[in-house]
């Protein structure tokens, strides 16, 4: 197949493609390692292993595969050297399924950006909430701007027994006990609070 031939076929199954069809949410190239990696990330490619190519200078390149072929992920590899910095039309073709397309950018490595500003540094807060409930589950949350990082439930009364012990949403702890006493049930709560920029 010539370099054209190659090229009006991909951009006719381009313009063919049904709407429900595979496709590519990104494509993230990688020339830190050789040969170089292209991660591929979208939806509906399939379980069942397809092919990939780039178009480099009006010529469809296939990029081998690297197992596992993915629904959603596919990890191929650049030939070696890998095509010079650009823009390229990536093509995914799953089996039985229209080709995908991409856009995908090669560049060159950037120097270093400059260092961001110093960030704050916080005091976390953190204080026990209990309460004794006789409602069976027994339900505290915390108070209102803090946040639960854990919890648990103390002894039933009446000899009652602690039979579950859990976290709930938003920002709580829940407890189920057998008989009908009650349970003291607790929750670590937390605020963090921003005091100023590192020196």
């Amino acid at each position: 197949m010539s370099r054209v031939t190659a090229l009006l076929v991909l951009l006719a199954l381009l313009l063919s493609a049904p709407v429900a069809a595979s496709r590519i949410t990104s494509a993230l190239p990688d020339l830190t390692v050789t040969p170089g990696l292209l991660t591929i990330e979208g939806l509906d490619f399939g379980l069942q292993e397809g092919e990939v190519f780039l178009v480099v200078d009006a010529t469809a390149v296939p990029l081998p595969v690297i197992p596992p072929w993915g629904d959603s992920l596919i990890v191929v590899e650049f030939p070696d050297p890998p095509p010079a910095p650009g823009t390229y039309l990536l093509a995914v073709d799953p089996p039985e399924m229209p080709f995908a397309f991409f856009e995908v950018s090669i560049g060159a490595v950037g120097p270093p950006g400059p260092p961001g500003p110093p960030g704050e540094t916080g005091v976390l807060d953190c204080q026990i909430e209990s309460a004794f409930r006789t409602q069976n589950p027994a339900t505290l949350q915390c108070s209102a701007g803090r946040i639960r990082t854990g919890g648990g439930c103390g002894e039933a009364q009446n000899q009652d027994i602690v039979e579950d012990s859990y976290p709930v949403d938003p920002n709580g702890w829940e407890c189920t006990f057998g008989g009908g006493g009650g349970v003291t049930i607790s929750v670590v709560c937390c605020s963090l609070e921003l005091a100023g920029a590192l020196p």
